[in-house]
């Protein structure tokens, strides 16, 4: 490691005066391809700046191509390209499996639909004899539900090669994991960074939804959601588009999102039903298969009958779609491919971790598309039957 010359200051923000001087001393051959750079923790101590400096300061080198990181190796010089393009030997053969998901702020819990996807990710895993290690360190959907502090602890306890990110982690998260050399891949959220990730179609279905009851002849449909995940609010885009192009204005009170303790579903429904017969709704698309059940129940409650009073429409197709009065019209995702694809996905990774590297303007996206399943919760208005 050479020495540095850093001037709190000067001109030039310190991590850029340490990304300079390092790029200068492997330019001039001081610094020589596989020598060893100190870590940010070291940096950061030696010299008497933050550590958030010195990480910015090392990311921004391996950004450059100049040295490269790993958990095995720590940050190295790597200037030649046969030296890039040799894969770090794998030392555990094991992979995280790092669970985000949150519902109704308990964790850790899982929906029926989010087990399968993480149940095909670990059965593709092992099959190709991958050891696993699951971790659950709090969900980016919930204030102070995720902690890089309890994030990094544990990874400092266990030895993985990889992560598959199940769920909102936080980009702050995703960087710490990138930054110690560990390839991650997000499977069922849509991170702001260069993180590769694998979605289902939410727009799409809920397009396909909302044209469903269009077709039927509604013109007067709410929209029933949560206040997280992420998917809410690209399936409320989709809702808002669909009717737009429709020709219909979106009503902004026929759009609730629920929350605890208030609004409830129990209120969302009275008070739709409330509203003068020009403006209540005749059809609900709902933003979950969940939300669309206690729909259901609440509606058999006040009387309101389904689908002759009010088409119902849900979303995810879980097992129990079937089973709520009557069988409920949805979207249908497989899960499982979800799964496998984010498996396979962190598999490339590992194999060839610089394949995507260079010239890569946008992460990779996989997107599972869904596939609109019509049951007997929705049919044509009654005036129109």
């Amino acid at each position: 490691m050479v020495i540095l010359h850093l001037d709190p200051l000067g001109d030039r923000p310190l991590y850029l005066q340490i990304v300079e001087q390092i790029e200068e001393a492997i330019n001039s051959n001081r610094l020589t391809d596989g020598q060893p750079i100190w870590s940010a923790r070291k940096i950061a101590s030696h010299y008497h700046i933050s550590y958030q400096t010195a990480e910015r300061a090392l990311a921004e080198l391996a950004r450059r191509g100049l040295v490269r990181r790993s958990v095995a190796s720590g940050t190295v010089v790597c200037l030649s390209s046969q030296t890039q393009q040799i894969c770090p030997a794998i030392r555990h053969r094991v992979i995280a499996l790092i669970s985000c998901w949150e519902v109704w702020g308990t964790q850790p819990t899982h929906t029926m639909s989010e087990m399968q996807i993480s149940q095909a990710a670990a059965q593709r895993l092992a099959s190709d004899l991958w050891g696993l290690v699951w971790a659950y360190p709090g969900s980016g959907d919930i204030k102070k539900g995720f902690s890089v502090a309890e994030l990094a602890k544990w990874c400092h306890r266990v030895k993985f090669d990889g992560a598959l990110v199940f769920g909102h982690m936080p980009e702050r998260g995703l960087e710490w994991l990138h930054h110690q050399g560990y390839p991650v891949v997000v499977v069922d959220a849509e991170p702001i960074g260069p993180f590769p990730r694998v979605v289902h179609d939410n727009y799409g279905g809920m397009k396909a939804a909302v044209e469903h009851l269009l077709e039927l002849g509604h013109t007067k449909i709410a929209f029933l959601r949560g206040d997280r995940p992420y998917h809410y609010s690209v399936r409320q885009k989709a809702y808002e588009d669909t009717l737009l192009q429709a020709g219909i204005q979106p009503d902004p009170e026929l759009i609730i999102s629920i929350r605890r303790p208030k609004p409830r579903v129990a209120d969302a429904i009275k008070f739709w039903f409330s509203l003068p017969d020009s403006r209540r709704p005749t059809a609900l698309a709902a933003g979950s298969d969940i939300i669309a059940a206690f729909v259901a129940q609440e509606a058999q409650k006040q009387g309101i009958r389904i689908p002759h009073d009010l088409s119902l429409t849900g979303y995810d197709d879980e097992p129990f779609a079937v089973a709520v009065h009557p069988p409920l019209t949805t979207l249908h995702v497989s899960w499982a491919d979800m799964g496998i694809a984010g498996a396979n996905l962190l598999l490339e990774r590992l194999q060839n971790p610089y394949l995507h590297q260079e010239g890569e303007t946008e992460p990779t996206r996989i997107v599972v598309p869904s596939q609109l399943v019509v049951r007997e919760s929705t049919a044509p208005p009654a005036s129109k039957t």
